[in-house]
């Protein structure tokens, strides 16, 4: 059966579309090849809509369609190897007269559709290809290598991509078409469809989504701001003395060119990379360009996987199938994430070579609770899987992004060699500190010792280590017509919080915080998330009914937001299902709703609506935030917000409530969440942020104290929430929910000593807790065995005066302003701690390790050492030293006893090592018999009166 091209009579200027839009993307192509497909799909979205549909009308349209796509393609192709010099209106003119007769003599048939390269119906627009290459570039000879048969077999590769893409494209408009083909070759073209609405799936979010902005107002795709990312990678050198330490080379280098090199290389016998980095880094954006890119060059098949849909079992080629066929989507105008079948088969029996990319390793949601396992296996199974698809001869690559605890998890327990891992390098200018070998796990201490041989940065060209933060500026300029001179913020070292990573200094720029007021935002982050959200609930008062979206308060909206952020931190970070948000919802927000007579939302829906967020499908429909930053800000904003609302009700004066029904409602809204760094900073900005602004958390902290003494006499009551689980789950969701509370008193508390030392006044009381029902020693084994290192975050400005902490593991810990006086740390682990402001008089420091802990303003006065006490690089500025005697430690000198405070002569006096002379500014006491309130007095004035001096000189 076979049909002839007939135009639709009634139909715009087709014509004259097609050649505006060709010329368009030859513009584009010849500034920036990358960003040229943009223009191929707006030029394909003006193409549709023909007036008549017979299946002569139908048949006219795909062929101009299929024509002009491959045109636009081969455009792109062009111009990767030559520039655009020629005159590309004439150029496009000439091809399209040529290409696109008005009375075609060809007819439309099965082979138009399977064999297009070499069927009758093209053969016009091939025979153009030479002229139309030879008008592109201004030549008047094709050089040798690219010549005129090179061009006609890539002019066939586009016109074979253009098939399935304008099909899928229009599926519903051109199904009639489809009926033309059966057998073997409909099962072809339906793979070569689904093929080409997953490319224009990743195409889109590279070339076509806009980026976030929070009033919507920004229409700029993430290709027009993209910075190319930098990488680094170790690569372990042979040993030059037997027994010697491994020793290994750093590596800097482009990351899309060290991947494109290691595709190229088809003698690395690892068929996988890692790429890690930190969140807000860029990882998502480059697997996005990357993929686009490779693409766009032809040479692999692609397949993209988001794990943050993907539920994972033992069987990861089976569950991959489960995620490409859930998400497969045969017609619309955005493409399709998924396939009708599992595509592994497909790539097991095809010939081109295909790259997989697994973005987001550590997002993943998992039927079964074993998620640490799991993701710690995933790149294990990965490595099998690639093992068993390259013996069928294919060449199968895969990519798999996360971030770096998960990446460097999984590589370990797949016994990985570290030179696949690839570093996210950050955008500010590079320093040999970046380059250093480092585990994101503090038990690998072993990365410390090691020998890194790292290149002299100034022999690197200016693209591999210099500041892109200026060009990202110039970039989103250049993208909103902007005229203005390089904000401050932008590049100072004092927003390395907000301006070091692609995402956060995206925010920054989109805040108010951006120009003059950008040191408000070095002063605390939160700030800008605050403004952003803010914008967003603006946003949605002056258009409710446009976007039926209720007109909800700022502070309606906000605890509505906060519900998402807790049900996205339950769910793992990015989002979550709709069970859990229904549940927080009733929680943490209904109570405000009711007590202002406003109707609670009652589905998700209208929530999403008013953010950033977008709902997702699969097993347990639910959301997932565009930027998994939003969620750990709002749920570390929450935390806070929950322990005032605990506070209000502790504290009414009408029935009040108990300290049990509070913490049985603290742990059904925290349930079995972990705490991560993210949602612990965020959590500490926030009471910071409410001090600053006014918010006297004093008598918080001593509601929330009380709550947690009561905890700590009787246990997280749990079993009361009624949630069917284990026992062991019911345990994790004890330990979630004493952690959180543990961080949102310390994080009080250390909000409270801030200010205080800000303010030259009295220092903050500390968190009053008492050990007696389990002991300070258990509780940190407890909170150790479920968050590792976490837990060292948890107790700044805690009271541990007196307790048993003989060999506690507080490596790392968060100390600052806690009072251990009197403490028993006998052995105790105590490396890399942060014990700033701590009270440590009459604490047992016999065999204490302290190498590399911050002393800053701590009072070691009276406090007990011996030579197996390690003080090693350990931080001693303004530390207090009385009736101590550092003669028998081992790592007191001169610089030390300079920076801090003791008593050099009278009662109290501090017995300093043999050399080291006591400095003119120490105190100088009254001789006494014995200790008094009145010395003490005076050592504190003296004290007080140097120290601040000495602040004010700096």
């Amino acid at each position: 059966m076979t049909i002839r091209f007939v135009a639709p009579k009634r139909r715009p200027d087709y014509l004259g579309a097609i050649k505006t839009g060709l010329t368009a993307v030859a513009d584009a192509a010849a500034q920036n090849p990358y960003t040229a497909p943009v223009r191929i799909v707006e030029l394909i979205e003006a193409l549709r809509g023909t007036k008549t549909a017979t299946p002569e009308n139908l048949a006219w349209s795909w062929w101009t369609q299929r024509i002009t796509f491959a045109a636009a393609e081969f455009v792109i192709s062009v111009r990767r190897n030559h520039l655009l010099d020629g005159d590309k209106g004439r150029a496009t003119a000439a091809f399209l007269e040529a290409a696109l007769p008005d009375e075609p003599t060809a007819t439309f048939d099965r082979n138009a559709l399977l064999h297009p390269s070499s069927h009758q119906a093209f053969a016009d627009a091939r025979q153009a290809v030479l002229g139309f290459t030879l008008d592109l570039t201004g030549l008047a000879v094709l050089p040798e290598g690219h010549g005129q048969a090179y061009y006609e077999q890539e002019f066939g590769r586009c016109l074979h991509r253009a098939s399935a893409y304008v099909f899928s494209s229009n599926f519903d408009a051109l199904k009639p078409l489809e009926t033309l083909v059966a057998g073997p070759a409909a099962l072809e073209m339906q793979k070569d469809m689904a093929w080409a609405r997953h490319y224009d799936w990743i195409t889109r979010k590279f070339r076509m989504e806009p980026v976030f902005s929070p009033e919507g107002d920004v229409k700029t795709p993430l290709c027009e701001l993209y910075l190319r990312l930098r990488c680094y990678w170790h690569e372990e050198l042979p040993q030059e003395k037997e027994n010697e330490p491994p020793r290994f080379q750093a590596h800097v280098q482009d990351l899309h060119e060290t991947a494109k090199d290691w595709l190229a290389d088809m003698t690395d016998r690892y068929h996988m990379r890692l790429i890690a980095g930190g969140p807000g880094s860029g990882k998502s954006s480059f697997a996005k360009a990357f993929a686009a890119e490779t693409i766009a060059a032809g040479t692999h098949r692609v397949l993209f996987v988001e794990l943050q849909h993907m539920h994972l079992t033992r069987d990861l080629e089976a569950d991959i199938g489960t995620y490409l066929k859930r998400r497969y989507s045969p017609s619309g105008s955005a493409g399709s994430p998924g396939f009708p079948e599992n595509a592994l088969d497909w790539i097991k029996h095809g010939s081109q070579p295909t790259l997989l990319i697994f973005d987001g390793l550590d997002e993943m949601r998992f039927i079964e609770p074993r998620a640490d396992e799991l993701t710690r296996s995933f790149i294990q199974n990965a490595s099998r899987m690639l093992g068993r698809l390259n013996s069928d001869g294919t060449p199968v690559r895969a990519l798999i992004l996360g971030r770096n605890l998960a990446i460097q998890r999984g590589m370990e327990a797949a016994a990985l060699p570290r030179n696949l891992l690839l570093n996210v390098a950050p955008i500010r200018e590079l320093g040999r500190e970046d380059l250093e070998l480092r585990s994101a796990d503090a038990r690998h201490m072993e990365d410390r010792k090691t020998k890194v041989e790292v290149p002299d940065l100034e022999d690197l060209p200016k693209n591999l280590t210099g500041d892109q933060r200026k060009d990202y500026w110039a970039r989103w300029c250049r993208s909103q017509d902007l005229h203005a001179p390089l904000p401050e913020g932008i590049t100072h070292d004092d927003l390395k919080d907000l301006n070091v990573e692609p995402l956060l200094l995206h925010l920054f720029i989109l805040s108010d915080y951006c120009g003059e007021r950008w040191q408000e935002a070095a002063e605390n982050r939160n700030r800008v998330y605050e403004d952003i959200l803010r914008k967003i609930q603006k946003r949605n008062l002056k258009k409710p009914n446009a976007s039926a979206v209720p007109a909800y308060t700022e502070g309606q909206f906000f605890l509505l937001m906060e519900c998402l952020g807790l049900a996205a931190w339950r769910g793992g970070g990015r989002g979550s299902d709709e069970a859990t948000f229904d549940k927080l919802r009733e929680v943490h927000a209904a109570h405000k709703f009711r007590k202002e007579r406003v109707p609670l939302p009652q589905d998700l829906d209208s929530v999403v609506l008013l953010t950033h967020a977008r709902r997702t499908d699969g097993l347990d429909p639910g959301f997932e935030f565009i930027h998994k930053s939003f969620g750990e800000y709002l749920a570390g904003r929450g935390l806070i917000s929950e322990a005032m609302r605990l506070h209000r009700r502790f504290t009414q004066d009408e029935d009040p409530v108990e300290e049990g029904r509070l913490a049985q409602d603290w742990a059904r809204m925290i349930f079995d969440a972990k705490l991560t760094e993210e949602v612990v900073r965020f959590t500490r900005d926030e009471a910071r942020l409410l001090l600053e602004k006014g918010q006297d958390l004093s008598e918080t902290k001593a509601s929330v104290e009380a709550v947690l003494n009561w905890v700590l006499l009787n246990g997280m009551p749990v079993h009361e929430i009624r949630e069917p689980g284990s026992y062991r789950q019911l345990e994790t969701r004890q330990r979630s929910a004493e952690a959180a509370l543990f961080l949102v008193a310390s994080t009080m508390v250390g909000a409270l000593q801030d200010e205080a030392r800000n303010n030259d006044a009295e220092p903050a009381r500390t968190l009053q807790l008492n050990w007696r029902a389990t002991g300070a020693r258990d509780i940190i084994d407890r909170l150790q065995a479920t968050y590792g290192g976490l837990n060292r975050l948890l107790f700044a400005g805690s009271n541990f005066s007196g307790a048993n902490l003989i060999e506690a593991n507080l490596f790392g810990a968060d100390l600052s302003g806690a009072n251990l006086s009197r403490a028993h740390l006998f052995g105790a682990h105590l490396s890399g701690a942060h014990l700033s402001g701590a009270n440590l008089i009459e604490a047992n420091l016999f065999g204490a390790d302290l190498s590399g802990a911050n002393l800053s303003e701590v009072n070691l006065s009276e406090v007990n050492l011996d030579q197996s006490t390690n003080l090693k690089r350990c931080t001693f500025a303004a530390t207090r030293f009385r009736l101590v005697d550092l003669s028998v430690a081992s790592d007191i000198d001169s610089e030390v006893v300079k920076s801090s405070f003791g008593v050099r002569a009278g009662f109290g006096l501090v017995h300093l090592p043999p050399g080291v002379s006591y400095p003119d500014h120490w105190h100088v006491a009254d001789e006494a018999e014995e200790d008094s309130k009145d010395l003490q007095d005076a050592f504190r004035a003296d004290y007080e009166i140097w120290l601040r001096q000495r602040r004010q000189s700096r």
